[in-house]
C-alpha cells in the first residue's frame, strides 16, 4: 500500500534499519557494583508520579528517539514520498476569443454574459495569453502576456452595442495558434452561419485544440430592429422575441416632453411597423416601457431636422401658385415676398429667389448688391422666364447664353448626384420641355439636368465665393414638370443642398459605423468625452460632435434575438476545461526536517559532554 505513494520504491527495505538501531540499544553492558544512598529507596517508596517516571525514561533514551527520527527521515527522502492531488491543466499558450457584441449585455445567471465570460477567462489563464475582443471587427487586446498582465488589460475592456462578427475573430485566433495552443471561444453564439465543427477541424489540423464556452440563456425581449424615413414619415420596426402575446407600451420623449402613444399588440415572434407623422424635429427618444432582460434595443435615439430657420427673400411680380406652394411647404424657410421696384437689404436674408420679375422694374445696383452678398455666403435661385437676359446679372448667371432651344427630353446631367447624394434624382422624371434657353456651362458649373444632346445645361449650380447659385431652366409655360409630384421633391432637395442642410439620415447612425474628420473635433457621447479625428459609434445614444448632434442605434435582429432558436443546434459539444491528477512530492520537506534534527542531535550530544 505504501509503495503506491513513493516514487523510488526500491528503497522500501531500508525501513528495517530502525529495528536494527533499537536492537543495538537493547544490548546493554554488564552491571557494576556501586554504593548508593539509602534515602533513594525511601523516596522511591514514597512514590513518584507516572509522568515523572515517563519523563525520566525519555530523558535517559532521548538520543535513541532522535536517531530513530533522523533515520526515518533519511529513508523517506530516499523513497521520495508524494500525495495525489487534483489540479486543472494549465496550457503554455492560450488564445481567448471573447464576444463583445451587444447581445453579451443580456443576463446570464444574474450577471451579464460578458461579465460571466470575463470571469471564466480569468479562471483559465495559461502561461502565455492572447485575447481577441470580437465585435464588428476583431481587436487584439493582449498578446502572449502573463496572467497578471492579461487580467490588467482585460479589466479595461467592456462590451459594446455593436453587432458581432465572431467568425472573423475566430479566424484571427486560428492564425495566431501554434502547435499545442489552446483556443477558447467565449460567446453566446447568436451569429448565423457559424460552422463550429469546420473551425474545430482547422484548429486540430494545426495540432492545437479549441474549447467552446456557451453563455447563451433564454430571456425575454421586445425591441426596435429597424428605422426608415419615408417622406414626412418616420417608420419604426418593432419585434416581440417572446413566445407569448405582448402589449407594448411606448412613448416619445424629447427635452421635457413625454408623449404616450397607443399600445401595440404583438403576437409571439411577431413584427410590426409603427409610423410617426410628421418626422420629429431635434433630438428625441422613442421608448418601450415594457421591462425585459435586454434594454439596449428598448430605446431608439433619433435626430430630426434642426430648429434652425432661414430668412428667405422671394422676388416676384407675378403670382406662381405651384412654385410658391413648393417653397412654402418647407417649414424651415421664413419667406418674405417683395415685388420690384421695392428696395430691400440683401444682408438680411440667407436665401434669395428670383422668379417672374418684371425686368424693367429692377432697381439699378440690385444685382451688384446681390453679388456681393452671395460672395459672403448667401444662396441664390434664378428661375428661367421670358426676357430673362434683360437683367444684368453681374456674373450671377453661371452659364454662357447661345440662343433658344426647341422641344427636348430632359436628361440627368453629369453632376446629378451633388444634390442630396443619399437620394439623388434617380427617382425624379423631369419629362420634356417645348422650349428652353440654351446655356453652355462654364468651367465651374455643375450640370444637374441637360437637353437630350447633353450640350446645354437646363438645371445647374455654380459656386461664387462662399455662396452658391442655382439656375432652374424649366419655364412653366413650356414644361409640365411643375404639375407633377416630383416638382415638390426636387425643390426640397435643391434648397436643402443650397442651404447645406444635410439629409437627416447623415445624423442617424447604426452602431459600428465610423465618422472621420480632417481635424480633431470634440466628441461627447454616452458617459465619455474626447478629442479625436475618428468617431466610433460603439454605443447607442446621442453624440455631440462639434456643433452637430448624432444618434446611434443597434437595429440588429440578430443581436436583439438574444436567444438561439430551439431548432438551432450546434454541431460540436461545448467542453469544459480539462482536469488531471497531479503529484505533490514531499522529498524536500523530509530533507529539511532531517537537517534540523541532525543539528538538534549535535547540540544535545555537545551539551551532554560526549565530546
Amino acid at each position: 500500500m505504501l509503495v503506491q505513494y513513493v516514487l523510488e520504491p526500491q528503497w522500501i527495505y531500508f525501513l528495517a534499519l530502525p529495528a536494527a538501531l533499537i536492537l543495538f540499544y537493547l544490548i546493554r553492558p554488564k552491571p557494576r557494583k556501586q554504593t548508593v544512598p539509602s534515602l533513594m529507596f525511601f523516596l522511591r517508596d514514597q512514590g513518584k508520579s507516572k509522568f515523572l517516571a515517563l519523563f525520566q525514561f525519555l530523558s535517559r533514551n532521548f538520543l535513541l528517539f532522535l536517531q530513530l527520527l533522523i533515520l526515518l527521515l533519511f529513508i523517506l527522502a530516499l523513497l521520495r514520498p508524494f500525495l495525489p492531488t487534483t489540479s486543472e491543466t494549465k496550457a503554455d499558450d492560450v488564445i481567448f476569443v471573447i464576444d463583445g457584441s451587444a447581445s453579451m449585455n443580456a443576463l446570464f445567471d444574474s450577471q451579464s454574459r460578458f461579465s460571466a465570460a470575463k470571469s471564466y477567462l480569468e479562471e483559465n489563464l495559461g502561461e502565455r495569453n492572447t485575447i481577441i475582443f470580437a465585435r464588428d471587427h476583431p481587436f487584439v487586446i493582449a498578446e502572449k502576456e502573463t496572467g497578471f498582465r492579461t487580467k490588467t488589460l482585460l479589466s479595461r475592456v467592456d462590451t459594446t452595442d455593436t453587432p458581432g462578427k465572431l467568425g472573423s475573430s475566430m479566424l484571427l485566433a486560428l492564425e495566431k495558434a501554434e502547435k499545442g495552443s489552446t483556443i477558447y471561444i467565449l460567446s453566446d453564439f447568436l451569429e448565423e452561419n457559424l460552422n463550429l465543427a469546420y473551425f474545430q477541424n482547422l484548429v486540430e489540423g494545426k495540432d492545437a485544440k479549441v474549447i467552446f464556452k456557451d453563455f447563451s440563456s433564454r430571456i425575454a425581449n421586445i425591441g426596435f430592429i429597424g428605422m426608415q424615413m419615408r417622406g414626412e414619415e418616420l417608420e419604426l420596426t418593432i419585434k416581440n422575441f417572446n413566445q407569448v402575446n405582448e402589449t407594448v407600451h411606448w412613448q416619445l420623449k424629447g427635452g421635457d416632453l413625454a408623449v404616450k402613444k397607443d399600445p401595440v399588440s404583438l403576437g409571439p415572434r411577431e413584427v410590426k411597423k409603427i409610423t410617426i407623422t410628421p418626422i420629429p424635429k431635434g433630438a428625441i427618444e422613442i421608448i418601450i416601457d415594457n421591462k425585459d432582460d435586454f434594454s439596449t434595443d428598448n430605446i431608439l435615439y433619433f435626430v430630426g431636422e434642426s430648429e434652425q430657420r432661414y430668412r428667405t427673400l422671394y422676388l416676384t411680380n407675378t403670382i406662381d401658385v405651384i412654385f410658391e406652394t413648393a417653397i412654402t411647404y418647407l417649414p424651415y424657410l421664413d419667406i418674405e415676398e417683395i415685388s420690384p421696384p421695392t428696395s430691400f437689404t440683401p444682408e438680411l436674408y440667407d436665401l434669395i429667389i428670383i422668379n417672374n420679375v418684371n425686368t424693367n422694374m429692377m432697381l439699378p445696383g440690385t444685382m451688384k448688391k446681390l453679388r456681393d452678398h452671395i460672395r459672403d455666403g448667401a444662396k441664390l435661385i434664378i428661375v428661367a422666364q421670358p426676357q430673362l437676359l434683360n437683367i444684368d446679372f453681374q456674373a450671377l448667371l453661371p452659364l454662357s447664353y447661345s440662343g433658344t432651344g426647341q422641344e427636348t427630353i430632359i436628361e440627368l446631367g453629369p453632376d446629378k448626384d451633388i444634390i442630396a447624394p443619399q437620394e439623388g434624382f434617380f427617382d425624379i422624371n423631369f419629362g420634356t420641355v417645348n422650349q428652353f434657353l440654351k446655356f453652355k456651362p462654364i468651367a465651374t458649373t455643375k450640370t444637374i439636368a441637360t437637353d437630350s444632346t447633353g450640350n446645354f445645361s437646363i438645371i445647374a449650380t455654380y459656386p461664387l465665393g462662399r455662396g452658391k447659385i442655382l439656375y432652374y431652366g424649366l419655364q412653366k409655360e413650356y414644361s409640365d414638370f411643375s404639375a407633377t409630384i416630383d416638382h415638390h421633391k426636387f425643390w426640397k432637395r435643391a434648397i436643402d443642398y443650397l442651404l447645406e442642410k444635410e439629409h437627416i439620415s447623415k445624423y442617424n447612425k447604426k452602431t459600428a459605423e465610423f465618422l472621420e474628420f480632417a481635424q480633431p473635433v470634440t466628441v461627447k457621447y454616452p458617459g465619455r468625452k474626447q478629442s479625436t479625428t475618428a468617431v466610433d459609434f460603439a454605443w447607442t445614444g446621442f453624440y455631440q460632435i462639434g456643433n452637430s448632434q448624432y444618434a446611434a442605434n443597434l437595429l440588429s435582429i440578430d443581436e436583439s434575438k438574444t436567444t438561439k432558436d430551439l431548432s438551432q443546434t450546434l454541431s460540436v459539444p461545448f467542453a469544459e476545461k480539462e482536469s488531471a491528477f497531479d503529484k505533490k512530492e514531499y522529498t524536500t520537506t523530509a530533507l529539511v526536517l532531517l537537517l534540523i534534527f541532525v543539528l538538534i542531535e549535535l547540540i544535545y550530544v555537545k551539551t551532554r559532554g560526549d565530546f
